[in-house]
């Protein structure tokens, strides 16, 4: 997905806190012409640039569009076609673009950090055997013999970033004792008991 604007140097020089640099122009990369078209096509001049930019995004993340042109998205840049419902697809692309973007903001679910032990070095200790999920939905996930992370929602593992979740990919690192990624994922796991 390319970005809605881009920057371009100018001639002109600003001072900052950082010293002297050349000032940005801010470019739109939805242009007049395409404006116009949107415009056109659907007959309705009250569309506006972002909702086209939203158009786009919702198209983009189509599911019967990734499929449909999997092999020509894998190869070149995407031919966006004109949707019968157009505000349709910008309202789907306007929602879709704030949970990519907000999801920082979003609701944490909590976890039930069930263990044998007090003592948290043994508690979130990697072990020999490999983290495992216990029961068939995976909502409870062995850590080590003595800790499980209890209630994890069916939701997380539909959620899957270039084939993985990103539960799965925590727990595949540190089962291959990948130690930096171990380390990081250990970050990430860090407010289970919070």
């Amino acid at each position: 997905m390319l970005p809605r604007y881009r920057y371009l140097a100018n001639s002109e020089t600003q001072e900052d806190l950082l010293g002297t640099a050349n000032a940005l122009d801010r470019v739109d990369n939805i242009t007049d012409a395409t404006l116009k078209t949107f415009r056109v096509h659907y007959g309705d001049p009250k569309i506006t640039k972002a909702a086209v930019f939203d158009y786009i995004y919702g198209v983009l993340h189509a599911p019967d569009f990734r499929e449909r042109f999997a092999n020509d998205l894998a190869k070149e840049l995407p031919r966006i076609p004109f949707a019968d419902d157009f505000h349709a697809f910008a309202d789907a692309g306007k929602a879709l673009a704030r949970l990519h973007l907000g999801y920082e903001t979003c609701r944490r679910h909590r976890l039930e950090v069930a263990s044998q032990v007090r003592d948290n070095a043994r508690r979130y200790a990697l072990d020999k055997r490999k983290m495992r999920y216990v029961d068939d939905e995976k909502s409870i996930l062995a850590i080590n013999d003595v800790t499980e992370l209890r209630g994890i929602p069916p939701d997380a593992h539909r959620y899957e970033v270039n084939g993985r979740t990103p539960l799965d990919r925590a727990r595949r690192a540190c089962e291959r004792r990948d130690r930096a990624n171990c380390g990081r994922a250990a970050k990430l796991g860090a407010g289970f008991n919070e």
